[in-house]
């Protein structure tokens, strides 16, 4: 089953992962692209208002070239000479591209369609640590992109189908855990059926504005957390919502870095090129 991405109806959601992806990496555009046999559009974009290129102008189609997927980086396009006499890098376009990372949208059938990339213009480096972010943001992009059509899917659909089925059964958030109260950044649909909030709304909260630990005190679990941290070890911790009361049910959160690869077993890997600073 071909993932099918339709133009024009926007997404909150991802435009809210753009925006989130801009402020954290501190790039001036970050978008989700979707390449396609004569041209390439934007499902979401931040940073720029949305356009249409043709697929030569499309520096996302490179991502689909390496056999194993791999972030294109380009550091600086007037220095690169596979992009140094790109249109838009030396044309009279207001938005020279200079900068231009991106990680390839790969479906639960393996096929390419496109990249969350960023763009600046300004030349710039990224740690291998904002590539590991870049990468896992791709990653819930494409869950995003399947949830619909993967809804429907049947007991015996294919194992790499039903992995996305399983992926948004679960609920996701992904926190600033070195913030005050755990900040939340950004929330993935089962989430806010299970809150009732909406995902947009998500960031205006920290994890400790919505949840109470069922076992032990805050100050207690956030300790556990540091140690956990400090050991390399991985964290778990049983919650509640505090607007369902005492009687809520007990949550079992598991904590897990954003930058120690993909989140999803299941999903493909995708390198990130030597040389980028750690």
């Amino acid at each position: 089953m071909a993932l099918q991405v339709e133009e024009g109806q926007a997404d909150p959601v991802l435009d809210s992962l753009c925006n989130l992806v801009c402020s954290l990496l501190k790039v001036r555009i970050a978008g989700v692209s979707i390449v396609e046999r004569d041209r390439q559009f934007y499902k979401a974009l931040s940073g720029h208002a949305k356009l249409t290129i043709p697929r030569a102008w499309s520096f996302c189609q490179y991502t689909f070239l390496p056999k194993l997927p791999t972030v294109l980086v380009v550091e600086d396009a007037a220095k690169d000479e596979r992009f140094d006499a790109h249109p838009l890098v030396v044309g009279g376009d207001a938005l020279p591209i200079r900068f231009y990372a991106g990680a390839p949208l790969i479906t639960s059938t393996g096929h390419r369609i496109g990249a969350m990339c960023l763009v600046d213009t300004q030349p710039r480096r990224l740690t291998v640590d904002d590539y590991r972010v870049l990468n896992n943001c791709a990653e819930m992009v494409v869950r995003r992109l399947e949830a619909d059509q993967f809804a429907v899917a049947h007991a015996g659909a294919a194992h790499q189908l039903l992995r996305s089925l399983e992926a948004y059964k679960r609920a996701v958030l992904l926190c600033d855990m070195s913030s005050r109260g755990w900040r939340i950044l950004y929330a993935n649909e089962p989430w806010s059926k299970a809150t009732g909030l909406k995902q947009v709304d998500a960031r205006q909260y920290t994890v400790w504005d919505l949840y109470q630990a069922a076992e032990e005190s805050q100050d207690a679990a956030v300790a556990g957390f540091a140690d956990a941290v400090a050991n390399e070890q991985p964290f778990s911790l049983a919650m509640q919502l505090r607007s369902a009361g005492a009687r809520a049910p007990v949550l079992h959160f598991v904590f897990r870095p954003a930058t120690s690869g993909a989140l999803d077993p299941f999903a493909v890997d995708i390198a990130i090129p030597e040389g980028v600073p750690r």
